[in-house]
């Protein structure tokens, strides 16, 4: 006889998913590119290197004053935290001096000087976040900020510096360099709780457009100078110092060691806009017919003599994808007279065979003589975003297409090409959300 079969008569559990991680306060949908939650015993070493990309066992900004010399014991992670610690104690430094205090800092650039290393983590547009508590004392300096892929110390977006004097004082700044070439600071200050009594979070939304700085979810700072806001890539930074010119030397009321400590460190990206760099980029010149510029770290648009920038882009991961908007953003470079007054256009080259190390004048595939975009009265070292002709762009997406922009007078437009270490040209794709439901139509008899 057949053993009796047994039933489990129980309903079946329903597993509902986490909900996504989104930055606080915001909403919609988000793609989470880089987090470190600090969850185990040890820093991973695959995110995060200790000191900046000229650490010689050990580091600081010596232009800053700062009195600490940064080492990687002075990085903990501890219960789930991140510990930057500051230490009263004496080390020779590799620079030949010697220094009082030790700290800890932490950062997704590279751990040597040669920008043909990538960073370990670097972004560019997006929506970074920290959860931490501050240390409160004189001459303490916690901070979070980005920098710049190319090793040069502009632009710099500081998404919180806080004093350990002032720890109910929050800095925000925005460090760049204007189209002269010369220096500019926009900040903000914004006095609130005392940060060292409880953990915050402290957000910087950077955009095509605009940059936003939050503190719990909340805004409190906006800069909105399109042509100054950096358009290439940017990589973390998070350390303590002590001393300097700003924050001036630890005292006797100095508590050591004291300890800045991070639950998490974030960075999103909208799930409805897509940044792509060109997969080729070049330009031609009339006046050197034969000639290939396929990997000049320019593109140049003008009229006499002819110069005219070509643009691939591959969007084959977007078929299907509904677009809302094209924009195509791009950066004229630092030099003097790189701008130009008169009017560019883009428009579309419908041969997309062009290799980027063949192309020249005598050669370049035709240009449509229809204009989806334009540019006019440009200044060097500025960002402009072109919006494009979505009727006329939107049967591309979903494949590789080909842009040109051409010049119309005497005076050429000198923009970076994608060979740039950091400022790079992109197509900025805003789609429709995938939450969007359009309800069909339905006509009763």
């Amino acid at each position: 006889m057949a053993e009796p079969q047994t039933h489990n008569t129980a309903a079946a559990k329903t597993i509902t998913p986490p909900p996504p991680v989104i930055p606080v306060g915001q909403s919609g949908d988000w793609d989470l590119l880089f987090s470190d939650e600090f969850d185990g015993t040890t820093l991973d070493t695959g995110k995060w290197t200790t000191c900046y990309w000229w650490d010689d066992d050990g580091c600081n900004i010596a232009s800053n004053n700062e009195l600490e010399w940064y080492q990687s014991d002075d990085v903990l992670v501890n219960n789930g935290t991140l510990q930057l610690r500051a230490q009263q104690r004496s080390i020779d430094a590799s620079n030949g001096n010697t220094y009082d205090y030790t700290s800890g800092m932490v950062t997704t650039g590279r751990d040597v000087s040669s920008t043909s290393v990538p960073p370990k983590f670097a972004f560019a547009f997006g929506y970074t976040e920290i959860k931490a508590k501050i240390p409160k004392g004189q001459g303490l300096w916690p901070a979070f900020w980005l920098l710049p892929v190319d090793h040069n110390s502009k632009p710099e977006i500081d998404v919180m510096e806080i004093l350990g004097n002032e720890t109910d004082m929050i800095h925000f700044n925005f460090h760049y360099l204007n189209s002269e070439g010369v220096y500019e600071n926009q900040n903000n200050d914004w006095v609130g709780p005392d940060f060292s009594d409880d953990w915050h979070t402290y957000a910087v939304d950077w955009q095509p457009d605009k940059i936003i700085w939050y503190v719990d979810g909340v805004e409190h700072f906006r800069y909105t100078e399109t042509a100054y806001i950096p358009n290439g890539p940017m990589y973390l930074l998070a350390n303590l110092a002590v001393g300097g010119d700003w924050p001036g030397d630890p005292n006797g009321s100095t508590p050591f060691p004291s300890y800045y400590e991070i639950d998490y460190m974030r960075v999103w990206q909208r799930s409805n806009e897509v940044y792509l760099l060109p997969i080729a980029d070049t330009y031609t010149d009339s006046d050197s017919p034969s000639t290939n510029y396929g990997h000049d770290d320019s593109i140049q648009a003008d009229h006499e003599p002819i110069k005219t920038t070509y643009l691939k882009f591959d969007t084959t991961a977007l078929a299907g994808r509904r677009v809302a908007s094209i924009q195509l953003q791009v950066k004229s470079i630092l030099e003097s007279g790189a701008g130009s007054p008169d009017t560019q256009y883009v428009k579309l080259v419908e041969d997309t065979t062009w290799q980027e190390d063949d192309i020249t004048f005598d050669n370049a595939p035709a240009v449509s003589p229809t204009s989806i975009g334009s540019l006019s009265d440009t200044s060097s070292n500025s960002t402009y975003a072109i919006p494009l002709d979505t009727s006329q762009v939107k049967p591309k997406i979903g494949g590789v297409f080909s842009l040109a922009i051409e010049g119309t007078g005497t005076d050429g437009l000198y923009l970076y090409s994608k060979d740039n270490e950091f400022d790079k040209p992109y197509l900025i794709i805003t789609l429709l959300s995938s939450t969007t439901v359009f309800l069909p139509i339905i006509i009763k008899p």
